[in-house]
């Protein structure tokens, strides 16, 4: 998986090389991928790449806070999972981003709402430009980097939630 140079000059002076970032990669997981290796079968393989993926998306959201992005079914399914281990999450958020990460899912009301269906794009431009590629076994919406405006309409995937428009 690509790791492109730290993005920098963002709206709060926040870099991937920033100490509450990079603490956020050394954060020790692995009872978060046990779990998901035991309860949902997954592979170590599988629990390692969504775990790194995890990570990059709490990057994002600690570096832009007010992006409004949204994980994809895998990466959504290890912070669900990394939330049961409450004081471990709470301290996670904390040392992470100085505050609670609150989760906030939407509704299948909410996907027509026309500021939703570009939290998928959003995402991945944001993902992109810190990380390179995403992985599309990860993020189905990756096509949606490759996009150049907010209305590239391609994603179509079923995995992809909001359409990226």
């Amino acid at each position: 998986m690509k790791n492109t140079k730290p993005q920098q000059n963002n709206q709060l002076g926040v870099s991937l090389s920033d100490e509450p970032v990079s603490r956020l990669f050394r954060w020790d997981l692995s009872r978060v991928r046990q779990h998901l290796a035991e309860r949902k079968r997954w592979s170590v393989k599988r629990c390692l790449a969504v775990d790194q993926e995890y990570r990059r998306f709490i990057a994002l959201h600690v570096i832009h806070p007010k992006a409004g992005i949204s994980p994809s079914k895998l990466v959504d399914e290890m912070w669900h999972t990394h939330v049961l281990f409450t004081r471990d999450y709470a301290k996670f958020c904390e040392t992470i981003a100085g505050k609670f990460i609150h989760h906030n899912p939407f509704l299948k009301a909410d996907q027509n709402r026309p500021e939703v269906k570009k939290v998928p794009h959003r995402t991945m431009m944001l993902y992109r430009r810190h990380f390179g590629k995403p992985d599309p076994k990860i993020w189905p919406w990756a096509k949606c980097a490759d996009c150049t405006t907010a209305s590239c309409g391609d994603c179509t995937s079923s995995d992809c939630g909001p359409r990226c428009t």
